[in-house]
């Protein structure tokens, strides 16, 4: 999963399209492990550790 930036797409438009929806898995996951999962796991651990 995953597409390079110098990825050149199909031309048949539903191959595209499909192509582009799995590589776009990759940093959406990324985005959201490093903005929302990781603070609260982290805030987690924290407060676990005080208690």
């Amino acid at each position: 999963m995953g597409l390079e930036d110098s990825y050149v797409l199909p031309r048949n438009y539903n191959e595209a399209y499909h192509l582009t929806g799995d590589g776009v898995a990759v940093p959406v996951v990324r985005h959201l492990a490093h903005h929302v999962f990781e603070p609260v796991l982290a805030a987690s651990a924290r407060a676990a550790k005080a208690a």
